[in-house]
């Protein structure tokens, strides 16, 4: 029988211990070699075996269920989907079980999936779980490698928030591998001495000395390169030893910027693409069912950023794959700036100096 809420108490207040008059007690009520005392024994071992069961089996069917969590929320985060998807997913599941199922045998697998958990605050902390054991494994190489390179860069996102992305290179013993160390927010002021307070910050929590870096690189941001000032003279104020590098990227961004017909030909066609997905989010919801209904083989046309690696020829090569899409999207508008861009779209000349960048850049 439970006890009433009054009548429990902590053993380790009352300081409770092993009475031995329960054993005297025992044996007088059951003798031993008595057929009492065997049935009594017998009953508590059955008794012991049947609540030892079900602990055990709840406690492996949550564990299963915790599995198949992790196994969704990794799912998700790998095709960048909203962690809402997880109860449609799961939703999906049932309704594909209940479908295929023949007898009751499948009953079991119907109940056991309703009861994994889905919601989207869970999954953000599936994700968050399995982002520190990722971490945690290349904490764990990086700490076995006898030196690493670090590549730093702040950017902001779309929430105005600044974040600091550290990319880590180091020899594993088999491999070199590059894996992303930390993204680490940076709210208010970006100056050297507050990104490199979080960078010792985030050394002291893992246990890495920065003895180790032997080369840091960077963009040329006055932050990052400043002479007295900057994250990589901090760095060498610790660390003699490291070597700096200049981004490759960013260099080659800077010696390769178009020019002339190339540069003409490239800002006609952002325009377009602008016009299309950053003129209103309602006009480009509409042309991305317009494409989608066409069956065509992308669903959108594709942004640049010249600090991404050949984003400008993909946009390029995206934008002709999708040019009779466009052309029919902007018939249909009303707009004057739409019937300027069709007339541009429409000039044979300029698809062919479109389809020759897409090629060459």
């Amino acid at each position: 029988m439970a006890l009433s809420k009054s009548l429990k108490r902590k053993v380790d207040s009352e300081n409770r211990s092993f009475n031995e008059e329960w054993t005297d007690n025992f044996k007088e009520s059951y003798p031993e070699q008595s057929e009492a005392h065997q049935r009594k024994v017998a009953a508590l071992k059955s008794q012991y075996s049947h609540a030892s069961g079900i602990i055990n089996r709840t406690s492996t069917e949550q564990e299963r269920a915790t599995s198949v969590s992790l196994q969704a929320a990794w799912v998700l985060s790998r095709h960048n989907k909203p962690f809402t998807d997880a109860e449609v997913f799961k939703e999906r599941m049932v309704a594909v079980l209940e479908e295929l199922a023949t007898d009751k045998s499948t009953d079991w697998i119907i109940v056991s999936v309703k009861q994994i958990p889905l919601s989207a605050k869970t999954a953000v902390r599936r994700v968050h779980v399995l982002a520190d054991d990722v971490q945690r494994l290349v904490i764990d190489e990086i700490k076995e490698a006898r030196y690493l390179s670090l590549a730093i860069d702040e950017s902001t996102d779309n929430t105005d928030i600044s974040q600091m992305c550290v990319f880590v290179r180091y020899f594993n013993g088999k491999d070199f591998k590059e894996e992303l160390l930390a993204l680490i927010p940076l709210e208010g002021l970006t100056t050297g001495a507050i990104i490199f307070g979080k960078l010792e910050e985030l050394f002291q929590k893992h246990g890495l000395s920065f003895e180790k870096v032997n080369l840091v690189t960077t963009d040329g941001a006055p932050a990052m390169i400043g002479r007295n000032r900057g994250v990589v003279s901090r760095i060498k104020a610790v660390a003699p030893s490291i070597n700096a590098l200049h981004c490759l990227i960013h260099q080659s961004v800077l010696c390769a910027k178009l020019s002339g017909d190339l540069k003409e030909v490239m800002d006609k066609t952002m325009k377009i693409i602008n016009f299309i997905r950053g003129n209103s989010s309602t006009q480009h919801s509409l042309f991305r069912k317009f494409v989608q209904e066409s069956e065509a083989s992308h669903d959108d046309l594709l942004l640049h950023n010249d600090v991404r690696w050949l984003s400008k020829g993909k946009a390029l090569e995206r934008f002709v794959e999708l040019r009779d899409q466009v052309v029919d999207f902007l018939m249909q508008s009303q707009s004057k700036a739409a019937a300027d861009h069709l007339r541009i779209i429409q000039d044979t000349e300029y698809m062919c100096n479109v389809a020759f960048d897409a090629t060459l850049i």
